[in-house]
């Protein structure tokens, strides 16, 4: 080879290499950038999977709290009637009815609440339900 194409060839292996290196970099760059992408994306959904339990959770309480005080209100009425004749069909069924979907609440709040706050909402049902106390505490 002659002087000018060895220069040449050098020239040439120079480019390709520097060329080589920019893809290389550029290639790196783009992979910690995505690796830093998927940390804050993966904390974002984080975030809100917390924020909808925490929303479910609130949800399930107030629906729980919300039957709880109907069914107070239904014995309340039942126990008036009591009072000054008999009870009518519709406050038993009512009552009954409230009743059914305050355990279908209780089973929720079994799924979302705290073992301890699930184990005081199942006691104070047990007792009302089982008549240890004519309304609930």
């Amino acid at each position: 080879m002659s002087g000018t194409v060895r220069k040449r060839f050098g020239e040439a292996s120079v480019a390709l290499v520097a060329a080589a290196l920019g893809v290389l970099g550029t290639l790196g760059a783009t992979h910690f950038a995505n690796l830093n992408n998927q940390q804050v994306l993966s904390r974002q959904l984080d975030h809100e999977d917390q924020i909808r339990r925490e929303d479910l959770k609130r949800s399930v309480y107030v629906r729980y709290m919300s039957l709880y005080d109907r069914s107070l209100d239904d014995l309340r009425t039942i126990q008036d009637d009591r009072r000054y004749g008999t009870p009518k069909d519709a406050s038993i069924a009512r009552y009954n009815a409230d009743v059914t979907l305050l355990l279908s609440a209780l089973d929720e709040m079994h799924l979302v609440a705290p073992e301890k706050v699930y184990e005081l909402a199942l006691r104070t049902n047990m007792n009302w339900i089982s008549g240890t106390s004519i309304l609930p505490l």
